[in-house]
């Protein structure tokens, strides 16, 4: 509805910024597609386009949210509603004045992703777009992280930061950039674009199959790929132009909305669909509980149905899983129906079902 709502773990609600002025301008003219957390700023991408910074404080005891920039571009499409958003990562030790007791200083540029086929760098300094990325169709989904050797070199560059795009159209698309004073990017530039592969049995792919949800992880190499087809696809970072070496097709017909690292990071995630599934999926590794499985098999942890049935007639929509953010026990889910649902998480090779 255009509001932005912070809440403790405990499940207690803590503070809701409505407005973005003494004015009570709602922060977006229609709904909230996407959010994202760094340091002590929330980023908003909402379907009138706007992209908003908001900072949370913690003043006497209580939590504000404060609005920092409403962010738009100056020229855009009639239909270009911000599909996604996201921050980078930052260094433990980078700094800033809200370092203390070494906490991550707050980002200072984003980017956000368009129904116009655009993916926009943001300085969260000016709250003005310095960068515009063109891209085939909608863009869904974005991942960012940063890439130290020897993977940088893999990559035919050096230490930088790298943006990973996914468009409707069932593409992704890997950009580059270097980091002025270790934070702010000076450009990015292309790397590799591909069209992520069709699961036999599922969607034909093009239009229909797009790449909704994205995960990155610098680290162990790993690009994760969701798509409409509810199919999921495991990359090497460093090999975009080869085929995936894993594929796991989710035994639900929605589509993978939401996908989310827990744990150890490039290891085990979680994956919401359409149909209220939300699945946990690790990759199975050499020396695990689950070496009888070839390295790079998705092997399923466990299943959780966390959306309802709006109505008892058979077929009828559930409460898609939209959003999911993980701790190292549960994972946060957000439902198309407005609920908030929490799951634990299963540890690698202990469960085979949990429930919310």
């Amino acid at each position: 509805q255009g509001s932005a709502s912070g809440w403790e773990l405990t499940g207690s609600y803590i503070a809701c910024r409505p407005s973005s002025g003494a004015a009570g301008e709602p922060l977006h003219g229609a709904e909230i597609h996407s959010v994202a957390m760094g340091g002590s700023l929330v980023l908003s991408g909402g379907a009138d386009g706007v992209v908003s910074a908001i900072r949370l404080a913690v003043e006497d005891g209580c939590a504000h949210l404060y609005a920092l920039h409403t962010m738009r571009p100056r020229a855009r499409p009639v239909e270009d509603e911000a599909m996604c958003v996201a921050l980078p990562p930052e260094p433990p030790d980078a700094g800033g004045d809200n370092n203390a007791g070494g906490r991550a200083a707050d980002p200072v540029w984003a980017a956000s992703g368009s129904q116009g086929g655009a993916v926009r760098v943001w300085s969260l300094q000016s709250g003005s777009a310095v960068q515009s990325l063109p891209h085939s169709h909608w863009v869904m989904a974005l991942a960012i992280e940063r890439a130290l050797p020897p993977l940088s070199g893999a990559l035919g560059g050096r230490e930088g930061v790298y943006l990973l795009s996914g468009s409707f159209d069932g593409r992704c698309t890997l950009w580059r950039s270097d980091l002025e004073d270790d934070r702010s990017p000076t450009g990015f530039a292309k790397l590799h674009s591909f069209a992520v592969a069709t699961v036999p049995g599922a969607s034909s792919g093009g239009e229909g199959d797009g790449v909704l949800s994205l995960l990155l992880s610098a680290s162990r190499d790993l690009v994760v790929a969701g798509r409409n087809s509810g199919a999921i696809h495991l990359y090497a970072l460093s090999k975009l132009d080869a085929a995936p070496f894993a594929t796991g097709v989710q035994s639900t017909d929605g589509g993978a909305c939401a996908l989310s690292w827990y744990g150890d990071a490039g290891r085990a995630f979680l994956a919401g669909s359409e149909d209220g599934v939300c699945k946990s999926w690790e990759l199975a590794e050499p020396g695990t509980r689950r070496r009888n499985q070839p390295p790079g098999a998705l092997v399923c942890l466990g299943v959780a149905q966390v959306g309802e049935e709006v109505g008892e007639e058979k077929g009828e929509e559930k409460g898609e899983v939209l959003a999911i953010a993980c701790t190292a026990a549960s994972g946060i889910c957000g439902l198309a129906d407005g609920r908030v649902v929490e799951v634990a998480v299963p540890q690698h090779g202990s469960v085979r079902q949990y429930t919310p």
